[in-house]
């Protein structure tokens, strides 16, 4: 967690991308999570996020953060109590999409990212690039986008940089219920090094408890091709938790 600063950070570097002039009209929801359990086994589990959208005719704004923490309490033999964290990493981003069309867009996303068990001290990658729209109105979201990106990182203790190739899609669709699911994916691969990639996968399901209250479901998976020694390369993570909509 004490770099999660770090993403704090980055989150408002991003905001600098955002036409200033358009300050209403956004849109933000709050989630979280948590899971206790006490007794024969000894567990928590927190997930905390924040994501917040500003559509207009010509230009999108978009910003995320969320971090998440897991740990499990441990009695040895000789009745000592040994904490171990199990899940401690954060994230945060920020776009701004400027749409020449109803389909085309140039954007600027800059991500940071945490992952203590990971070894990942930091990693921030940024960069512009070019989207399309395959699918865009109240209901549906279909898109892809390719660009070129910066990388800085401090993973296992070591800072590394290097330029990359960065390709993302995502598909959103609304139901006239107010339910809704998602599905994402975004890849990363150093030009000078194609070993050294990483992928970010995400499926969710939300469907309305009350008002602006609903109940989610999102399943992660983290793969990173390229790890430090004793680090696993996937990382899969299912969430359930409340979401409020601001």
């Amino acid at each position: 967690m004490r770099n999660f600063f770090i993403l704090l950070l980055s989150l408002q570097i991003s905001a600098l991308f955002v036409n200033a002039q358009e300050t209403e009209g956004f849109e933000t929801d709050i989630n979280f999570g948590f899971t206790l359990t006490d007794g024969n086994s000894d567990t928590s589990m927190l997930k905390a996020g924040v994501e917040t959208k500003n559509i207009h005719e010509k230009q999108e704004t978009l910003l995320s953060a969320s971090y998440e923490y897991g740990r499990t309490k441990d009695t040895l033999a000789d009745g000592e109590e040994v904490e171990t964290t199990n899940l401690d990493r954060g994230k945060a981003v920020g776009q701004s999409n400027w749409l020449f069309s109803d389909e085309m867009y140039a954007f600027y996303n800059l991500t940071a990212e945490t992952d203590e068990l990971a070894k990942i001290d930091y990693r921030i990658n940024n960069g512009p690039g070019v989207g399309y729209y395959f699918l865009r109105d109240d209901n549906r979201l279909l898109n892809t986008e390719t660009s070129v990106v910066y990388v800085l990182e401090e993973v296992g203790g070591n800072t590394d940089d290097y330029a990359a190739f960065r390709l993302a899609q995502k598909f959103e669709y609304k139901f006239s219920e107010g339910a809704r699911v998602w599905q994402s994916l975004e890849g990363v691969v150093n030009f000078s090094d194609t070993d050294n990639y990483f992928m970010n996968v995400e499926v969710g399901v939300e469907a309305n408890l009350h008002a602006n209250l609903a109940l989610r479901v999102v399943l992660q998976d983290k793969y990173d091709n390229d790890p430090e020694p004793d680090v696993e390369k996937n990382d899969l993570t299912l969430f359930s938790g409340i979401s409020v909509k601001l």
